[in-house]
């Protein structure tokens, strides 16, 4: 049997690497997932308060007070993982939870019940109150590869805000409801895919108006919103309608957004914010929210209602993992000294 060079086998190694993570895309975050976090969920001063419908992944800490996570879920399924560490005071996890790091259940406010089983990397510092079972594993966390989700997020984030990847009859109009102010009117008329671009003025305005998209209902809708700083809805509420287009079909895109906040009102459709830190402290989103870390205000947080985003995106060439780029290298180099002792 030949005997491979050792630069040869930790490619292979590596490429095995690239592989199991080249599986990950867009649409299984985003159709898998309730929340989808690349850093943390609320902080050690301030926990999050809410309700999740649906399934959480967070990749950095998580810390929760009174919050049910999966409320609508199935409990023989996942329904949260947490890259680092997790405390939660209070509420109930609705199926099966993993902790990569430290997992602390206090029982000030009644402590937390498990419909399922708890899997943590770290300590098991205070137990829940109910489980099904609690197992030690040092990979707990390692079913999600976050930085490749979190560079797959951004990836098809900047290439939704590319307006040059669209062509006139995906592109939709953005219009103001005749005799109103801050009414927009988002018309697109493309059966499969309809694209808008609106500024974040344009979005902030909307907390005094109101918010409609007509779209075919075959269609999936990509809203862009430029800029640095977003807001949606506040301070006040805006009236939000959709004609022919369902809530699962509706992206809003910022690309270019750090920050994010959505307050008093309730959104219809997904949020992808691979680069933003989003602070929602009251109102709904029926949709999935992707973004880099989540926050909210004492006691009060908002509310994310389980509607998947199910739309239909462009196909988008995955980003090359660094093992991928490793496999390149140090296959040439392999060749090389192969070559090399030929030579000799």
């Amino acid at each position: 049997m030949m005997k491979l060079p050792s630069a040869l086998l930790l490619a292979s190694g590596l490429f095995a690497a690239a592989q199991a993570n080249a599986t990950l895309s867009f649409s299984s975050i985003a159709g898998s997932y309730n929340l989808f976090l690349s850093g943390n969920l609320g902080s050690s001063s301030v926990a999050y308060s809410g309700d999740t419908q649906g399934a959480m992944a967070v990749g950095g800490n998580a810390w929760l007070q009174s919050y049910s996570v999966a409320a609508t879920s199935n409990a023989s399924g996942t329904a949260l993982v947490v890259g680092g560490s997790l405390t939660q005071n209070g509420g109930t996890i609705n199926g099966n939870a993993y902790v990569g790091g430290n997992a602390s259940f206090p029982t000030n406010y009644g402590g937390t019940t498990i419909n399922g089983s708890l899997t943590y990397g770290g300590s098991l510092n205070s137990a829940p109150t109910q489980v099904g079972t609690t197992t030690h594993s040092a990979s707990a966390a390692g079913t999600l590869d976050f930085n490749a989700a979190e560079a797959t997020l951004q990836q098809t984030s900047a290439y939704l805000a590319n307006s040059a990847n669209f062509g006139a009859s995906q592109t939709g109009t953005v219009s103001v409801a005749p005799w109103t102010t801050n009414n927009y009117v988002l018309t697109g008329t493309n059966s499969s895919l309809n694209v808008f671009t609106m500024t974040t003025a344009q979005l902030a305005a909307l907390s005094s108006g109101s918010f409609t998209i007509n779209a075919p209902s075959s269609s999936t809708v990509v809203i862009n919103i430029t800029g640095s700083s977003a807001t949606f809805g506040a301070p006040g509420n805006f009236g939000f309608f959709l004609n022919g287009v369902s809530a699962s079909h509706v992206l809003f895109n910022l690309d270019s957004a750090t920050s994010v906040n959505i307050s008093g009102l309730g959104v219809y459709g997904s949020i992808l914010a691979p680069n933003a830190a989003v602070t929602f402290s009251n109102g709904q989103l029926n949709g999935t929210l992707m973004a880099a870390s989540l926050s909210g205000s004492q006691w009060q947080g908002g509310q994310l209602n389980s509607v998947a985003f199910t739309g239909t995106l462009p196909t988008i060439s995955p980003v090359p993992e660094p093992a991928s780029y490793a496999l390149f290298g140090l296959g040439f180099a392999g060749l090389l000294l192969r070559r090399r002792r030929k030579t000799h």
